[in-house]
């Protein structure tokens, strides 16, 4: 990056700093603004992205989303669509303060895609505040997790038509009770989801059954519920679902899972099209793992992740030679029980089966 350059970037972040209201700051913002695109084309929002990244910076919530709206009306020509979403996770954005962009968002032209206000103080008022905008319409993917609302706020999302597109929601480290996901399985507008994240929710099996037995969200392709405690009954109440039965991602880490639990996953007919599966950190053993190489409905696998697991060289063995799983690709080991000379074993005998496994000790 050139002087001329990385000045007008200082000068813009050192503009977003002063309080918006002054008199002429939006003639000056615009000024700015002007001599960015001049500077640097179709590349000026990747140039301040960078920019902010590399110097972490972080603007005040409504002079850096005023900023990025007119941004986004200044270069409308040659707009990718990526650069229609809003990225505002972990920026200290409270209920007030998320009135304010929706103020600004509603009074803008811009459609918005995606947003994400993850990690940050906002409260069941607040989203209810964002489930009222009508300017979200367009939304497909909302991240709101880590956050300080409850099953009320869940509800909230759930019963909003401005949510009818969404396809991606993440509401992960939300304390969740039952009926907030009786809220999710009922509601008529989340029926495009294809993926839902419900990490450290507090699902438990109950909350499973409630969720997976909704007559909607049966488009679920990623489903996400790591570090929630859902035990051997959580996967049982898994393996029962229809709605498991797209499902090509599923992300169980961290679940207090033993061996009957892999194996009630494993026997199930529902998982035939899981790609990506995810038991890590979980009480696993070989007698588990000799159930996922037995079993003939993982015929689409091609990632799984048993890194900080009980399943040593032979468990590990076992799924490297079995014929049910010609797609698996990526293995992840622990190196707490496969050593560094029985992890060079296992991809030698991947090497003589011509199996083209990545094994990845963590």
């Amino acid at each position: 990056m050139n002087t001329r350059q990385r000045e007008a970037l200082e000068n813009l972040a050192a503009l977003l700093d002063k309080n918006t209201k002054v008199n002429g700051w939006d003639h000056l913002f615009r000024t700015e603004l002007q001599t960015l695109r001049q500077i640097f084309g179709e590349d000026i929002l990747k140039a301040w992205n960078n920019y902010i990244n590399t110097n972490n910076i972080k603007p005040s919530c409504p002079a850096a989303f005023e900023f990025r709206l007119p941004m986004l009306r200044t270069v409308h020509g040659f707009i990718p669509d990526e650069l229609f979403s809003l990225d505002y996770s972990d920026a200290n954005l409270d209920d007030d303060g998320l009135v304010d962009l929706l103020e600004s968002l509603r009074s803008s032209d811009i459609q918005l895609h995606g947003l994400d206000i993850a990690e940050n103080r906002i409260s069941d008022d607040g989203i209810f505040n964002l489930a009222q905008c009508d300017h979200l319409s367009t939304l497909t993917h909302l991240y709101v997790g880590c956050n300080m609302f409850s099953s009320i706020g869940v509800n909230h999302i759930a019963r909003s038509p401005v949510f009818k597109n969404l396809t991606a929601l993440e509401l992960s480290d939300v304390d969740i009770d039952f009926d907030g996901f009786v809220s999710i399985a009922e509601s008529q507008h989340l029926a495009n989801l294809s993926k839902l994240e419900l990490d450290t929710t507090g699902i438990d099996a109950e909350g499973i059954r409630t969720l997976l037995s909704s007559k909607t969200l049966n488009n679920l392709r990623c489903l996400t519920m790591a570090k929630n405690n859902i035990g051997d009954a959580g996967c049982e109440a898994l393996s029962t679902s229809d709605n498991l039965s797209n499902v090509a991602e599923l992300q169980l880490h961290v679940n207090n899972i033993n061996d009957d639990g892999v194996a009630a996953i494993a026997r199930s007919t529902r998982i035939e099209r899981i790609e990506q599966l995810n038991l890590c950190e979980n009480n696993i053993g070989n007698e588990g793992a000799l159930e996922l190489a037995s079993s003939s409905n993982f015929s689409a696998l091609k990632v799984l992740d048993l890194d900080a697991t009980r399943v040593n060289f032979d468990g590990f063995m076992e799924l490297i030679i079995s014929n049910n799983l010609p797609c698996l690709s990526v293995i992840h080991i622990p190196y707490t029980t496969v050593s560094e000379d029985e992890t060079k074993e296992l991809r030698s005998v991947c090497r003589k089966l011509d199996r083209n496994i990545c094994i990845r000790r963590i």
